[in-house]
């Protein structure tokens, strides 16, 4: 199959288009520069120039496809939406996949047990996710899906463990609130590529997949594992509340304190996914 990903070029676009071709599928990735161009073209990718400001470029790319992965990170939410739009327009009727990606912050702070896909929004991200999700959901005569990530690691370009090591590297010590036994779920970005490409090929229309590896980790352990990898020694400190807004800022205090648990049982009995890469505490072991 012909796959266009907008997004090709970034940290999980990259994992995704070697997993596509691995299966045998033809890779075509959006590129808005030259230099994105080389790079998919390094990758053994076909180009097809175009931005996500420019819906008209995402419609001629997605109906030269046999589906669509869509993986780009839209910097403000009405791009993302019209973007998405473009390729629901591009699509309508034609009975390819879509496969979409949004994340786990749509339930906000799961609580003390893992959320599965039918748990509701909630904010502070819930609702706007919601709501992009929402026309991808109802659209007809595509065979739509949704992707929502765990916290998504993977070797020294992983987006979200290096702006945990930032942060780590800023106050000095692995960092916590309180007891730090708020629970994270994450998922290898090999892993998630695989479960992108089972949707694609897989998947029924208006399909919801949590991925997230087991078990969850805690924020301490995950302290821990931090120190250790942005060279603090090994040195964890627990924050009250009040502490970590002075030191590390309402946004990094407001991320600790919540539990980001899901559960992701649903495509391993759908699409037959299994997690197989080390985990996150192994990952990070090996940055050191």
């Amino acid at each position: 199959m012909r796959v266009f990903v907008p997004g090709a070029t970034g940290h999980m676009g990259r994992a995704i288009v070697k997993a596509l071709q691995g299966r045998g599928h033809k890779v075509v990735g959006l590129a808005r520069s030259d230099q994105a161009a080389h790079a998919l073209e390094e990758m053994g990718a076909q180009v097809c120039r175009g931005d996500l400001t420019d819906p008209a470029s995402l419609v001629t790319c997605a109906k030269r496809a046999g589906g669509v992965i869509n993986v780009a990170r839209a910097p403000e939410l009405d791009v993302a939406g019209r973007a998405s739009a473009a390729l629901l327009k591009a699509l309508a009727g034609s009975g390819k996949p879509l496969v979409v990606t949004t994340g786990s912050n749509i339930y906000g702070d799961t609580g003390s047990a893992p959320a599965t896909e039918e748990a509701p929004a909630r904010p502070p991200a819930g609702e706007f996710l919601a709501a992009y999700e929402r026309p991808v959901l109802a659209a007809t005569g595509i065979r739509t899906v949704i992707i929502r990530p765990g916290f998504v690691y993977g070797g020294a370009g992983a987006p979200s463990t290096q702006a945990l090591l930032r942060l780590t590297r800023q106050a000095n010590y692995g960092c916590y609130i309180g007891a730090g036994d708020e629970r994270w779920s994450f998922v290898h970005v090999t892993d998630l590529a695989d479960m992108y490409v089972r949707a694609l090929e897989e998947a029924p229309a208006g399909s919801v997949f949590n991925a997230a590896a087991e078990p969850a980790v805690t924020v301490k352990e995950l302290a821990r594992a931090l120190s250790l990898a942005a060279d603090c020694g090994g040195r964890t400190r627990s924050y009250t509340p009040e502490e970590a807004v002075s030191l590390l800022g309402e946004r990094a205090t407001a991320l600790l304190s919540r539990n980001k648990w899901i559960c992701a049982q649903k495509a391993t009995e759908l699409l037959g996914w299994t997690p197989r890469c080390p985990s996150v505490l192994d990952d990070l072991a090996a940055l050191t």
